[in-house]
């Protein structure tokens, strides 16, 4: 009988080889989704080639280096389209039906699915939020110094640009907005002569504007400073590079960077409304993950379990479409109308859980 096979580990074999089953089919669902994901960004890439020094090969090594952050992104839909498959498969070879005559209850079966989903759930987290970014910070170092042919560096602190004999760091940049300005002028000699700062700076036509700017002279016997209502800043490099050079977004923070993030534009007194929804977005994507395994349970074994491998897949698609279309479309709503953070994943969160709750209920 099943109920005594020997343990490995902690685990029978019967949670092995669900565990195993379950774990090719996400597998394989991640790479198909990958495919596709990759054929729209390469093809995204291919616009910027030719662009400064970034060539075919580097566009290639960025989408590599990009590869498993895609993949951790994607990761829930994955899991639930893939262990819908799976216990699809099982079910078409009477698996399922072999594992309720030797014993098993649906909550047993679901009890071991769920310790499979814990372990696996655990790993792709650290993995994500400890490895993934740094290789985007490396895939992003890369193409800015490429495509700003070696006048731009990223580091921890910002981003530093040469604009001709000047030099500019960069604290933070977004979408037509830059934050933490600092352009340091120097003379023929590569001598200190001025510096300017600006708390923010606007993208106005082909220039930016940094506004109320504080501009300091340097003069052998005396320094003068004095404030400017708006400053026109030409840069010689592209507009557009820069905002690819500096594209360190909250998304490609990991989540203690996200923390740090957040308290210095909160003492700043900085917007965070939109880093604080990704804080808390990274918080509950274990979550989130866990939720959609379990959601594949009740659609084997509930009011589908009759129905076609094919139309389980259409339905759990769509279950997943609706689920992350609704993350999506609350996020921004929460952001403009300075609601709790929270709200915007929880809310999603809590409405499925309870809908998983029902379908399992049906399922028995």
């Amino acid at each position: 009988m099943l109920k005594n096979s020997r343990i490995f580990f902690g685990y029978d074999y019967l949670t092995l080889y669900l565990s195993k089953v379950l774990l090719s089919m996400i597998l394989l669902t991640l790479i198909l989704i990958l495919g596709v994901e990759w054929i729209f960004d390469f093809v995204t890439e291919l616009k910027q080639v030719g662009t400064g020094d970034y060539d075919f090969g580097q566009a290639v090594l960025f989408l590599l280096l990009n590869s498993p952050a895609k993949l951790y992104d994607l990761f829930p839909l994955c899991a639930l389209i893939g262990s819908i498959m799976g216990l699809g498969l099982l079910a078409n070879h009477s698996e399922l039906i072999a594992m309720r005559v030797a014993g098993y209850s649906i909550g047993g079966i679901a009890f071991k699915i769920m310790k499979f989903a814990f372990i696996l759930t655990l790993v792709v987290t650290v993995v994500g939020e400890y490895y993934i970014p740094g290789l985007q910070n490396t895939a992003q170092k890369q193409k800015a110094y490429a495509l700003s042919q070696g006048q731009a560096l990223q580091t921890t602190q910002g981003t530093w640009l040469r604009d001709g004999k000047d030099f500019v760091h960069i604290a933070q940049i977004e979408q037509n907005k830059l934050t933490g300005v600092t352009r340091y002028e120097l003379d023929e000699k590569m001598q200190l002569i001025s510096t300017r700062f600006a708390k923010e700076a606007d993208f106005k036509a082909d220039h930016w504007v940094l506004k109320n700017a504080q501009e300091t002279h340097i003069m052998h016997d005396r320094v003068s400073t004095k404030i400017i209502k708006e400053l026109n800043w030409y840069s010689q490099i592209q507009p557009s590079v820069i905002q690819i050079v500096g594209n360190k977004g909250a998304d490609k923070l990991n989540f203690n960077e996200l923390s740090q993030t957040i308290q210095y534009r909160q003492s700043s007194g900085l917007a965070v409304s939109q880093f604080k929804l990704i804080w808390w977005q990274k918080l509950t994507q274990p979550f989130a993950t866990m939720l959609m395994i379990f959601l594949a349970i009740p659609f084997v074994f509930g009011p589908l379990r009759s129905s076609s491998l094919g139309l389980k897949m259409i339905a759990g698609i769509s279950m997943g479409f609706v689920y992350f279309s609704l993350n999506k479309a609350i996020g921004p709503i929460v952001v403009v109308y300075d609601w709790p953070a929270w709200l915007a994943v929880f809310l999603p969160l809590g409405l499925f859980s309870i809908l998983a709750g029902f379908m399992m209920k049906k399922a028995y």
